[in-house]
């Protein structure tokens, strides 16, 4: 009696933790990353979350919001994030980049990423 309950409460817990890990993983709907080609352009993602103010971070540094018109938007170097007040949808927009690498003497396009 006494290992079936424990089976059952080690199965319990083992669920529990499974649920709590997707939570965690599924962003809420938005990705973790975002990688941009070297020519920039614009993402929209819809997720389940609204926003009331965003944040791009740089090291330590934060970079706060702006709200004109109802419209939430950040800037910083070349990314810009955007949404509308109480709305589910993000839209992140990066600029043309103008870096280059170089790997065994071949030029390769740069991209770029940011994490969600």
């Amino acid at each position: 009696m006494i290992k079936t309950l424990t089976h059952i409460l080690i199965a319990g817990l083992a669920l529990l933790c499974a649920v709590s890990c997707e939570f965690e993983e599924n962003q809420m709907g938005y990705p973790h990353k975002i990688i941009f080609p070297k020519d920039g352009g614009e993402q929209v993602f819809t997720g389940k979350r609204t926003f009331s103010y965003l944040i791009i971070a740089e090291g330590t540094e934060e970079h706060s919001s702006e709200k004109t018109d109802g419209m939430i938007t950040v800037q910083h170097k070349w990314l810009t994030a955007k949404s509308r007040e109480g709305s589910k949808q993000l839209i992140i927009t990066a600029e043309k980049s103008s870096l280059k690498l170089f790997y065994n003497k071949q030029e390769a396009i740069s991209q770029k990423s940011i994490s969600l």
